[in-house]
């Protein structure tokens, strides 16, 4: 299954609905120029309906991470499926560089 993302706009805040796989190629490439639009500030990207991910797909949304931090911006992890630490922690990426990715609630996100 191809990787669609539905962007909705929650307490003001940005939320990406991500459903399928997020695989090497257009799937990893579209999500990464998604969340790094110049106009958006912090983004919550919500995994609930991922069935499928990569190490690309990793990297996409490591990069992001580190793209909106660099700017001063965060993106902010919701309903990861239960791997996808394990999965950046295999990869040899250190928690550590994951700074601004961090797992949230809509209600933390108002209250921060």
């Amino acid at each position: 299954m191809q990787l669609s993302v539905e962007v909705k706009r929650q307490k003001g805040k940005c939320v990406f609905l991500c459903r399928g796989g997020l695989l090497q190629g257009e799937a990893s490439d579209y999500l990464f120029h998604l969340l790094t639009r110049s106009h958006l500030k912090d983004v919550i990207l919500d995994l609930s309906g991922l069935t499928t991910f990569d190490r690309a797909g990793l990297q996409a949304v490591m990069l992001s991470s580190n793209f909106l931090a660099a700017h001063r911006r965060r993106l902010l992890l919701r309903h990861a499926p239960s791997n996808f630490h394990e999965h950046i922690r295999r990869h040899s990426v250190s928690i550590d560089d994951l700074y601004a990715l961090q797992n949230a609630s809509l209600a933390d996100v108002a209250n921060g």
